[in-house]
């Protein structure tokens, strides 16, 4: 289906992605192999070229991804984004924001 496919230009990672379904905070887990820092890294540098971004806004590395892109932005403008966490730019998960508060600072 992706062979077919010419208005998007389709990159991803081959990498083995088993041992990222969530079980527990990646941060205190002893079972990751050393694709875990290499995909990061190599997701983090692949991402960082992308023209939008459709993720999670309430992940401190979802938004590294986001600020390495607009870091490799060869324009004056923001790389879109579609947040599917609800969370934005102006809060993020460590604020108590009401949807008051994140809409007035639109």
């Amino acid at each position: 289906a992706l062979q077919g496919e010419r208005d998007f230009n389709w990159v991803y990672l081959d990498y083995p992605r088993q041992q990222f379904r969530k079980r527990a905070w990646m941060e205190f887990r002893s079972d990751l192999d050393e694709n875990a820092p290499f995909s990061l890294a190599a997701e983090l540098e692949l991402l960082s070229t992308a023209d939008i971004f459709v993720g999670s806004m309430g992940s401190h590395t979802s938004r590294s991804v986001y600020m390495r892109m607009v870091s490799s932005s060869r324009t004056s403008q923001l790389p879109p984004f579609i947040s599917v966490d609800g969370y934005g730019l102006c809060c993020d998960f460590t604020e108590e924001c009401t949807r008051e508060q994140v809409r007035g600072r639109a």
